[in-house]
């Protein structure tokens, strides 16, 4: 996290955080509370810099997923900030307070939330289904007045988080009172299509949806994705066949199941296991049978697997213990199923990649202070390779180990060509299409690639959106007094 004065000026760096945080709100005091990732807590760091302190607690046992969007309220103590919950029942605008283990809920809602005091009178503004509401708010006793009555008639466009599902609506008011709204319907629809190389369309698969991963079968027949569901806007996992494109639901929890990754027999399916009990699960391919517990995190650690190894014999994940930038873990299929640290990938080491043969582990971290795509031996040496280049997200390997996929900065996807024999050779990137959809949680992947690195199943949106102009209201408040 940086700040920088509003003239320009050089940027001083105040805390390091993961990067894929959900808000911020700075007090006149000099607090800065945020939220530091996309399933975390809130903390705060002092705006000279300095060590970020937790502030909340996620409660996941209760069904919390992430707190998000803090607001500080006129006091400077007191904040607002967003609860996402695994549902609507466990989603709420909630009052917290600095050096207080106590919140209080104001809105069930998946919405973030600003105060404003304006013409004598104190409102709370939030959404609830896309629609801007603004009710009576007594910044004294933190209680909500009355009913709350709708702001504009258009709906306000919502931005997914789709690592948590939690919501930022696009709106904003300033402390004199004007508001500010980008008019929208939400998320668009997406639809899993093929490309060659080239970039040219060959073919749609399945009916469109709200894709957030996807993942071919080894024998290229079935394709497993996370599917958000319309009622709830979480996610489930979906499989889908490829020739007819006929979906089948896999699990029947919203939001509980996510990131699914085959074993390399294609029977089973491993995947995260999110919220109250963290931790990885699989289930056989055929649907049939619960789902099993593979590993269960007893920090509250979340889990995000990576890949499954050639043999079988294990699984590499990402464990991102609360307050920390997370890291890669190997964990082993039999005898105990202990799991170990994979070293050198401490600085938010995500999405690892085994080659074919078993020999190399491709992966993304931030040690340089951007995402990048390393190689390293298996076993570690301490030797690795830099695949990207100013950039790089989500590898995957060819088939035959001779071509690495990933996704640059400006979100195309690149092959490198590979020589991995006793030695590790990597060459330069070969940018090949536009990935247009690019999911903002660190784990999904928009892309699969078939065995022969000649075709690409990439989840595309149906409309690209075009740009939305911003709303300026005045006055808005004239009409609740009304």
């Amino acid at each position: 996290m940086k700040r920088i004065t509003a003239s320009g000026g050089p940027a001083q760096t105040l805390c390091d955080v993961p990067g894929n945080g959900r808000g911020a709100t700075w007090n006149r005091d000099g607090v800065i509370l945020f939220s530091p990732d996309q399933l975390e807590s809130l903390y705060q760091v002092p705006a000279g810099g300095g060590t970020p302190e937790p502030v909340t607690k996620v409660d996941r046992a209760n069904g919390e997923v992430a707190h998000s969007n803090p607001s500080f309220l006129p006091d400077r103590r007191h904040f607002l900030y967003t609860v996402t919950g695994v549902d609507i029942e466990n989603s709420w605008i909630k009052v917290g307070e600095l050096a207080s283990a106590e919140s209080r809920p104001l809105v069930k809602t998946n919405s973030n939330a600003v105060y404003v005091g304006v013409d004598g009178r104190d409102y709370f503004l939030f959404t609830r289904e896309g629609v801007l509401l603004a009710q009576a708010f007594n910044a004294e006793t933190l209680a909500l007045v009355g009913e709350p009555a709708p702001v504009t008639e258009e709906r306000i466009s919502q931005f997914v988080n789709t690592g948590s599902s939690a919501f930022s609506a696009a709106f904003s008011v300033s402390e004199t009172g004007t508001l500010v709204y980008v008019e929208g319907t939400g998320a668009s629809q997406t639809q899993l299509v093929w490309f060659d190389r080239t970039g040219r369309t060959l073919a749609a698969v399945g009916p469109s949806g709200k894709y957030n991963h996807v993942e071919l079968s080894p024998d290229a027949r079935r394709v497993a994705v996370d599917r958000y569901e319309t009622r709830v806007d979480q996610p489930d996992i979906w499989l889908i066949d490829v020739s007819t494109g006929t979906p089948t639901r896999f699990t029947f929890s919203p939001g509980r199941f996510q990131y699914p990754r085959w074993a390399p027999d294609g029977t089973r399916l491993v995947f995260s296991e999110m919220y109250q009990r963290p931790g990885l699960a699989q289930k056989p391919a055929s649907g049939a049978g619960t789902e099993e517990r593979l590993y269960d995190s007893t920090d509250q650690a979340l889990t995000f697997p990576g890949d499954w190894s050639p043999d079988g014999m294990s699984i590499v994940f990402r464990r991102l213990p609360p307050g920390t930038l997370g890291g890669l873990w190997l964990l082993a299929l039999s005898g105990q199923r202990q799991a170990t640290p994979v070293p050198h990938t401490e600085m938010r080491g995500a999405n690892g990649r085994f080659s074919p043969d078993g020999r190399w582990l491709a992966y993304e971290s931030v040690e340089s202070g951007r995402n990048e795509v390393y190689v390293q031996p298996l076993p570690a040496t301490g030797a690795k390779w830099l695949i990207s280049r100013n950039g790089g997200v989500r590898p995957r390997w060819r088939r035959d180990g001779k071509e690495l996929f990933y996704i640059t900065a400006e979100r195309r996807l690149a092959a490198v060509p590979i020589v991995a024999n006793e030695t590790f050779q990597a060459g330069d990137p070969i940018e090949l299409l536009d990935v247009s959809f690019l999911p903002t949680g660190v784990n999904p992947y928009p892309y699969a690639v078939s065995a022969d690195g000649q075709r690409f199943l990439v989840i595309t949106p149906e409309e690209t959106a075009s740009s939305a102009a911003i709303s300026v209201v005045l006055n808005w408040t004239a009409a609740l007094r009304n």
